[in-house]
């Protein structure tokens, strides 16, 4: 089974409309620059990756605001980094079940600033990427596949 772009807009669709009860509108990845948060939450066992959402700042406010039911404003910046975690946690639970097992989920790690331009040696080349908007703010979910192993 090979994971697919498409399998991972379904799984995002499904999410959003899940925990937001809105819609996702497709978006062109090549003119998404993350100017916000990333969080990452690892995958490993029988196949080895990592999920990565890229979030501009407003975006990450209003996932916050939505998880946590508050409003713009209210919430210090912890909060929303744990929320931006907790979403990429969300999503990497919800394509575990999709890959091979045995596998388990790492622990969420989010992060700004100069951490968003470095990425592991070991990650696949053809990374998959879903880009997005939610309320008119850009979204960017990529699933990073371990190139020292291979899915089949």
């Amino acid at each position: 089974m090979e994971l697919t772009r498409e399998d991972i807009l379904a799984l995002v669709e499904q999410t959003w409309q899940t925990l937001f009860g809105s819609p996702i509108e497709l978006a062109d990845p090549t003119h998404f620059e993350v100017d916000g948060v990333r969080a990452t939450v690892a995958i490993s066992g029988a196949w080895q990756g990592q999920v990565r959402l890229d979030l501009s700042a407003s975006a990450a406010e209003e996932i916050a605001c939505g998880l946590l039911e508050a409003k713009p404003g209210e919430l210090e910046s912890a909060a929303i980094f744990d929320a931006a975690g907790e979403m990429a946690n969300i999503l990497a639970g919800n394509l575990k079940s999709m890959l091979p097992q045995p596998s388990k989920l790492g622990l969420p790690v989010t992060f700004s600033g100069s951490a968003l331009q470095e990425s592991p040696d070991s990650w696949d080349a053809n990374p998959r990427i879903v880009a997005f908007l939610w309320n008119s703010t850009p979204i960017s979910v990529t699933i990073l596949e371990d190139s020292r192993t291979r899915w089949s």
